[in-house]
């Protein structure tokens, strides 16, 4: 794990603590205010700060950050784990709703004159950047006897604080948006995209409300062993609430499982089949310039064609190339306004040199995996007589393949796009809940793709094709009919 993956593991470790809120409020202010005034119990210790400040805003951050600790200490203890993962680090807070006053916080809580919590202090090896550790916490059993006398099993329930998330457009250098309070977009919503937060946030607090229900297993590939997963699903946004609006699982939940892993989850025991739009943002692009893409054709493997290519036999002699290919079209999508140079510098970069972003080990793993995609597109004849290894040919082929599309391209058009399979996807989980059917069928969405049961595979290609209807005709204004093909990952080569 390099500098950059320990930082964003650290985000995403801390952010897990809005997965979890207590239903009962006079009791959670109870724990809150005993917590508190154990933290207070006595002068604070030399060299550590006060971290409940004072002023309205910094006392509102403060227990803010209480709560948020609290929080994820009681989901801690009611999944029997050991050990919570953070960072001590404050510029890992510096985008987040959590403040550097987290760590005075934590240190406090872990001194030995409050005794609340043991903190094991992390690591970070740069010349083995795998060896580095996050640091850890754990309650005490004074905590523990806290949170016994004060909150029953009862008093916790699985659902996220925010269902509705909105970020800042990513300004260059930085990974992750600014937050943007709700406080601030919601007076702001117009009456239209207001009903439409309200479907996106009862269809997923009625989605996690059913998964809790459910036993949702998978064979984790690193011990061939059965693990529970826990999905919870919030919508992000990105910039206004017509770009992005994804749903996303926290820690626990499945789409951060690898494509086998995913093939071995069940529901209650039951083995469970993926089906996935086939070129979704290809087609969609393609319907909404009022044209249709052949069914029986592949987007990306028609990038071939206009270079006398056979797909087909290339994909068959180099099964990673045609991963190539789909990430460079779907890339020229995401990419801002260029000219021909620079979007072959784009994708030359994406391709052959990104290693150069890696530090350590994971430098030179990435480093071999791009000399490999280089030497199998120069044997597939991609490649021009550049001294180094550029994806020109390839791109002025995409052009002249998707000429209907082109004047999307470097359009950044992908937030728009994935804004309507977000739709798509809040439509099939609609559908798949409806109060009329006679048993409301558990479904895990993957973005443009979906779990379900195997029984019930009939039901989820019938509800994606009639979600895929509904989205295009609101967004065309057409009611012609949209087809979209749809394949199971089990058997999907073609799309």
């Amino acid at each position: 794990m390099d500098v950059e993956q320990l930082r964003d593991s650290s985000i995403a470790n801390l952010k897990s603590v809005f997965s979890r809120t207590l239903r009962v409020q006079d009791i959670a202010g109870e724990l809150i205010g005993a917590f508190i005034d154990i933290l207070l119990n006595g002068p604070i210790p030399d060299g550590l700060r006060n971290p409940m400040a004072s002023g309205a805003k910094r006392g509102v951050a403060s227990r803010r950050n209480v709560e948020t600790l609290l929080a994820n200490i009681v989901t801690l203890l009611a999944s029997k784990k050991k050990t919570l993962a953070i960072s001590l680090n404050r510029n890992t807070y510096s985008n987040t709703r959590l403040t550097a006053g987290f760590i005075d916080l934590v240190k406090l809580a872990a001194h030995e004159s409050r005794d609340l919590l043991i903190l094991k202090k992390g690591f970070q090896d740069v010349k083995h950047p795998r060896n580095s550790r996050l640091s850890r916490i754990k309650p005490t059993r004074r905590l523990k006897n806290l949170i016994g006398t004060r909150l029953g099993g009862d008093d916790v329930v699985g659902e996220q604080l925010d269902l509705i998330i909105l970020r800042a457009k990513k300004r260059r250098g930085q990974r992750v948006g600014d937050l943007i309070p709700r406080s601030k977009w919601e007076k702001d919503n117009t009456a239209e995209t207001a009903a439409l937060l309200r479907r996106v946030e009862a269809t997923l607090r009625r989605f996690n409300s059913r998964m809790s229900l459910v036993a949702v297993t998978y064979k984790r590939a690193a011990d061939n062993q059965k693990h529970r997963l826990r999905p919870r699903l919030h919508a992000t946004y990105t910039g206004n609430f017509e770009h992005n609006g994804r749903f996303y699982s926290l820690r626990g939940g499945h789409q951060s499982l690898a494509k086998a892993e995913r093939a071995t989850i069940c529901f209650d025991g039951q083995p469970t089949v993926e089906l996935d739009y086939g070129g979704l943002h290809v087609r969609m692009l393609y319907h909404l310039a009022g044209d249709d893409y052949p069914l029986s054709s592949d987007p990306y493997g028609d990038v071939l064609e206009p270079m006398g290519k056979n797909s087909r036999r290339l994909f068959a002699r180099f099964p990673g190339l045609r991963g190539d290919l789909k990430t460079t079209l779907l890339a020229l999508l995401m990419g801002r306004k260029a000219s021909a140079k620079v979007e072959i510098d784009r994708a030359s970069f994406r391709l052959f040199r990104s290693w150069i972003k890696f530090t350590g080990a994971a430098r030179a793993t990435e480093r071999d995996r791009c000399n490999q995609r280089a030497q199998t597109w120069a044997k597939a004849g991609l490649l021009d007589s550049s001294p180094s290894p550029s994806a020109a040919l390839v791109l002025r082929a995409i052009r002249k393949a998707h000429a209907p599309i082109a004047r999307y391209f470097s359009s950044a058009i992908s937030l728009k796009l994935q804004h309507l399979d977000a739709k798509i996807a809040c439509n099939v989980l609609v559908e798949l809940m409806r109060d009329d059917r006679a048993e409301s069928i558990p479904c895990l969405p993957m973005h443009d793709s979906f779990i379900v049961a195997r029984e019930h595979s009939g039901a989820l290609r019938r509800a994606m094709e009639i979600a895929y209807q509904q989205v295009m005709e609101q967004e065309t204004g057409s009611k012609r009919s949209f087809k979209i093909p749809i394949v199971s990952q089990d058997t999907a080569t073609s799309y």
